[in-house]
Order: structure tokens, then C-alpha cells, then sequence
């Protein structure tokens, strides 16, 4: 989800917010090394935390991130309160792109509820790990129209054959 926000803002031209919504297993501020800061369960939890308050810019990817927060015990019913349609309406005229990094679709049902606030959904699968039958059922429960692509993560890399053309063909120049 950061490769997707750095590129969507990469030219300076669209403000990009990734809300990190997978409340189970929050990686996001911690890859980033961030030290934590209130975040969407405090927004969820607490009227008084405006989510804007919430959110920083990111440097130097160039997005905004509004973090996880504080884990909690019941992050999906979290997920499923009036009060993420209302932090939503609160941030959409703020950013020309919002992206919802969520836990995944099987055997969750916190993207199902984080759906209804999305135009739309992009899968995220890894190679070898990911069984097809998961991408199935993802697919039925969030409907076909809804998915906008399929990113395919965790491929190894099969570029020796690369190397081997530019290796021939060098050899063959300085012959």
C-alpha cells in the first residue's frame, strides 16, 4: 500500500492518505519506524480525537498516514460503529486519494465492513502462499465489480535470463 500511496503522490499534484484499518496485526507505523501516535481506534473510540488531528505527512514518500492507534480488544465490532462512516465523510474532502491498508478478506469480515465506505477494492495476493480458492471467495464476497485488480505479491525474481542476454550480447560486442 505505501509503493501504491508514494506513486499516486509522487508528482506532488495529489494529497494520498493511507488509514491503516487492519487493527488485528498493524505493521504499517512500525515498518515505517515511527514512533506511535493516536490513531483510527482512538478516532473510533473517542469523539474528541478528530481524526485530522490524527494524521501525519510522511516523508519522503509524500502521503499522509493516519496510523492504527492503540490496539484493542474488539477491532472488528471497531470496524463496524457508525463512527467510521463519520470519520470517512470527515476525511474524503481533505484528500484526492484515501487508501485502506485492511486485514484480510478470509476468515476476517473487517474489509467486508470497510468496503462500505470504498469505491472500490484492490486484492493484494502472495505468490505460492495464497490459495486459490481464498482469492475465490474473496472475490464472491466482495463481488466482482467492487475489485479494481489483483496485485500479485512475493514472485521471485526470474531475471537471470535478463542478465544472461545482456551478458551474451556484451560479450558478443567485444568480440
Amino acid at each position: 500500500i505505501l509503493n501504491l500511496a508514494t506513486a499516486l503522490a509522487e508528482r506532488g499534484k495529489r494529497t494520498v492518505l493511507v488509514v491503516e484499518a487492519d487493527l488485528h496485526n498493524s505493521s504499517l507505523s512500525e515498518s515505517l519506524r515511527l514512533n506511535p501516535w493516536a490513531g483510527l481506534t482512538e478516532c473510533l473510540v473517542d469523539d474528541l480525537t478528530p481524526p485530522l488531528s490524527a494524521i501525519r505527512r510522511i516523508e519522503p514518500l509524500g502521503c499522509y498516514l493516519l496510523p492504527a492507534g492503540e490496539p484493542r480488544r474488539n477491532p472488528t465490532e471497531l470496524l463496524q460503529t457508525p463512527a467510521l462512516g463519520k470519520i470517512m465523510q470527515k476525511l474524503s474532502p481533505c484528500f484526492d486519494w484515501i487508501l485502506i491498508d485492511s486485514p484480510p478478506v478470509i476468515p476476517l469480515t473487517d474489509a467486508l465492513s470497510l468496503q462500505q465506505h470504498t469505491d472500490a477494492s484492490l486484492l493484494v495476493v502472495r505468490a505460492g502462499q495464497t490459495p486459490r480458492e481464498a482469492v475465490e471467495q474473496t472475490i464472491a464476497l466482495l463481488g466482482k465489480k467492487h475489485i479494481v485488480g489483483i496485485v500479485l505479491n512475493g514472485v521471485e525474481a526470474r531475471d537471470h535470463l535478463y542478465y544472461q542476454y545482456y551478458d551474451g550480447n556484451r560479450r558478443h560486442q567485444e568480440d
